[in-house]
């Protein structure tokens, strides 16, 4: 019973991703951020994905970029990170081009004896900001 309530709930919500893609006059115009997730994957690796939708009737096709703020507690102290880190060489890790959906994920390196306290994901096109979605751990 156990396993068959397991399975019938990761099918409900495999529907209600793929209801969530199919197009609606009711969906409002713009990006969207679905389905974001974040976890620990490893100690110091942070696994993150999510669904970058464009509702309502896609005229055009999208170009922007998601980054990804973290909030980090390191040797007690509170830490911003920001990803990707253009110093490092990251920036195109995370850039989005589609006309209806895209989805990205990933996993991001994290200082040693850092702990996750929030993440912050956030969709820019041209410097605007287009969509956001936060996540505590």
């Amino acid at each position: 019973i156990t396993s068959l309530t397991t399975e019938n709930n990761k099918l409900k919500e495999d529907l209600a991703f793929f209801e969530s893609l199919m197009p609606s006059a009711n969906r409002p115009q713009g990006i969207t951020l679905q389905n974001a997730k974040i976890e620990m994957a490893a100690p110091g690796q942070l696994r993150y994905r999510a669904l970058v939708m464009q509702g309502g009737k896609a005229v055009r096709d999208f170009s922007g970029e998601m980054h990804i703020s973290l909030t980090l507690v390191q040797g007690g102290k509170p830490v911003m990170m920001e990803f990707p880190d253009a110093k490092a060489g990251e920036s195109a890790k995370l850039k989005l081009s589609f006309k209806h959906y895209q989805r990205i994920e990933g996993q991001i390196s994290l200082p040693e004896g850092a702990s996750v306290k929030n993440v912050q994901m956030t969709v820019l096109e041209k410097g605007e900001l287009r969509a956001k979605q936060a996540v505590n751990l």
